[in-house]
């Protein structure tokens, strides 16, 4: 897909009081960003305020909530254009290693939720691979896999298949790769949308990986982030989300979130990332690396799908052996100073 239309989102977790939040929400609206995705932690019970403020401007927003979202706070959501509200159920799981009651209610309880609520995109957070080191085939792979497990979930429930899929991937720094990281999940993950005889909209979220970011020369970190969403953009992600350069040593603060938005607001509208044709069509370069990635990230997730699936996977503990198998690799060259991590 060539990188034009894309949005630029500013994300925001959501705690405890929403003053802090709501004065977030409001210097976002005046920078001209188009969306907002909001972190939700558990104890938020009450958000009409925040969702007012948004209501009057028109922004799309998404809830990204870690657990199921209790019916008392849902029924604030219902009947509001351009809010979505998401769970990735599945990843929380893989997270915390354990259910919240167990296997069978998680899921009976999500797509409980699935069913009921207004606008409910399928959402799967694959920037989890990235920040615990998996290489780019096992993070095509894996989020193909979870999202396959998703839709057979619902396709096994008898339950209307949602109208659009939300996917979230962590850009690193190996620039060309990672461009072709997301165009070659596009493509295999579109083929599976097939399979079930569907029609589903499929966004990709790009944002920066977190674990080459540094304390020490953090002004550096600008200089990765640009790249790393410079190659979202170019992978034809939908929603590109900036991370403050001071995100590892800071709390939140107006000053980081405002950079970031800048270079995002640059890349779009000073180098017109927003009107390039799809500038890396006919690269033979590129072209070679996405076909070969394409061909090892569907061969690992079909491997994951004979033995069972990704939960299966999951649990049998093959995943995260295989992460950690790439990451020891990965420290081994580093030592060897064959590799630069930061």
């Amino acid at each position: 897909a060539p990188p034009t239309a894309w949005k630029i989102v500013q994300a925001i977790s959501v705690k405890g009081e929403l003053d802090f939040v709501i004065e977030q929400v409001k210097e976002s609206i005046s920078a001209e960003v188009d969306c907002l995705h909001f972190l939700m932690e558990d104890d938020v019970e009450d958000v009409r305020l925040l969702l007012n403020v948004i209501a009057k401007s028109n922004l799309t927003a998404l809830f990204v909530f870690k657990g199921i979202p209790e019916d008392s706070l849902m029924v604030q959501f219902n009947a509001l254009d351009n809010i979505s509200v998401v769970v990735d159920f599945y990843g929380q799981y893989a997270r915390k290693a354990r259910w919240k009651d167990s296997e069978i209610k998680d899921q009976e309880r999500w797509l409980s939720f699935m069913g009921h609520a207004v606008e409910t995109p399928l959402f799967v957070n694959a920037s989890v691979y990235a920040n615990v080191g998996a290489n780019l085939v096992q993070q095509i792979a894996y989020a193909l896999a979870q999202l396959n497990s998703y839709l057979s979930l619902i396709d096994d429930s008898a339950l209307a298949f949602p109208s659009s899929i939300h996917v979230q991937f962590g850009q690193g720094g190996n620039y060309f790769f990672e461009i072709a990281k997301l165009t070659s999940f596009r493509f295999l993950a579109e083929l599976i949308i097939r399979s079930y005889d569907k029609t589903l909209t499929l966004e990709i979220t790009a944002e920066p990986q977190k674990r080459n970011k540094t304390t020490t020369d953090y002004n550096v970190n600008l200089l990765r982030t640009t790249t790393e969403v410079m190659s979202g953009v170019l992978g034809g992600a939908n929603r590109i989300l900036n991370h403050p350069y001071d995100l590892r040593f800071n709390p939140p603060n107006a000053f980081g979130h405002r950079i970031a938005r800048n270079q995002l607001q640059l890349l779009k509208h000073e180098s017109y990332f927003d009107k390039l044709p799809n500038v890396v069509e006919g690269s033979y370069y590129l072209e070679t690396i996405v076909k070969e990635m394409k061909d090892k990230g569907w061969a690992q997730f079909l491997s994951l799908e004979e033995k069972g699936g990704w939960l299966v996977a999951l649990e049998s503990n093959e995943i995260q052996s295989q992460i950690e198998q790439v990451r020891e690799a990965e420290k081994m060259r580093f030592k060897a100073g064959q590799q630069i991590l930061v």
